[in-house]
């Protein structure tokens, strides 16, 4: 039985999982079946300075290392990997997608990535962009999650107005001002659009965003965070019509929430920035809108509140599409090349 070493974050059974940790815990949960999985995590490894120890010793006990961390803290674990043990075969599964964008800028070197044994990026885009850099081992390994749920996409009542969601975390880049922006300019006369916020709001942005909350009592709520190991929650989301993701923020790749809509039955409204051109197709699981053009989303919306019966059509084209991106599919990319 092969020996590997898993890094990554993960959550306790006790707290709502990320999307970090479920997807980490998805690979565990199906490497631990079939090879002596040894797991280090990392979650809030800053306070644990004593972990690096763990890590060094850890990567000497076992052939095989999978690193499933966010770029900053993967790039100093390279670093050290690369000086130490040179000759380990280390996979890196990449969080979110401005790995790339970083190595271009020269806040990475390039040299680090050359020597790994693979590395998975989570578009095919992105795959390419590596190869221009002359960055050979890379492989396209999109987000995954394991799912049972069947969402309802033919015979759900139709709601009043376009009723909306937003899901994820509540902070300024996400885009969350031009979500109340819309409602300013769409609801003037009348509620033609309404918007439930799920996530973890940031400390830093939660008196700012609950004043915008609290000037739209008729059209927003905030619903708290949703946990997706419980399919309750997806059946929540199927009832609503859309999913508003008008995201700006820079470490943008393939997003767990885009997916959980997916799996949910339900379309997808989202700005064309980073990879979301590459993962929603316009039309079929949703549309694209200018990033940062409020114009173009509230056009958006206005198209879709006029030619509603599209929203139908498009629910089980979302979850089609989410079917490719079971767990079970996508870590047999994973399995390959440990073998």
């Amino acid at each position: 039985m092969k020996k590997i070493l898993f890094i990554g974050e993960i959550s306790k059974s006790s707290e709502i999982p990320n999307g970090v940790n479920i997807k980490n815990n998805n690979f565990i949960e199906y490497l631990e079946n079939i090879y002596k999985l040894t797991v280090i995590n990392t979650r809030n490894w800053k306070y644990r300075p004593y972990i690096y120890f763990q890590i060094l010793l850890a990567v000497f006990m076992n052939p095989i290392i999978i690193l499933s961390l966010n770029s900053k803290s993967a790039y100093r674990t390279i670093r050290i990997l690369h000086y130490l043990y040179p000759r380990k075969r280390i996979l890196y599964i990449v969080a979110g997608g401005n790995l790339i964008d970083l190595i271009k800028n020269g806040s990475f070197k390039l040299r680090y990535y050359k020597r790994l044994y693979k590395i998975f990026l989570q578009t095919q885009r992105l795959v390419e962009e590596a190869s221009r850099l002359g960055l050979e081992n890379t492989e396209h390994l999109p987000n995954s999650k394991s799912f049972s749920f069947i969402p309802d996409t033919k015979n759900r009542k139709s709601n009043e107005g376009i009723r909306c969601f937003y899901l994820g975390r509540i902070t300024p880049e996400k885009g969350i001002a031009m979500i109340f922006s819309a409602l300013s300019v769409l609801n003037k006369d009348s509620t033609k659009l309404s918007v439930d916020f799920f996530g973890p709001i940031s400390p830093g942005y939660k008196k700012e965003f609950l004043s915008m909350l609290s000037s739209r009592p008729k059209d927003t709520k905030y619903m708290g965070i949703l946990d997706f190991r419980d399919h309750q929650s997806y059946a929540l989301l199927n009832s609503y019509d859309l999913f508003l993701f008008p995201t700006f923020w820079h470490g943008e790749g393939f997003p767990g929430v885009v997916l959980d809509s997916f799996i949910s039955g339900v379309p997808v409204l989202a700005s064309d920035w980073h990879e979301n051109p590459y993962i929603i197709r316009e039309g079929s699981t949703g549309f694209l809108f200018k990033t940062n053009s409020l114009e173009d989303f509230v056009a958006k919306i206005e198209y879709i509140s006029h030619h509603k019966h599209i929203l139908s059509e498009m629910r089980e084209n979302a979850y089609q599409e989410a079917l490719k991106y079971k767990s079970e599919e996508v870590i047999s990319t994973l399995y390959k090349h440990i073998e």
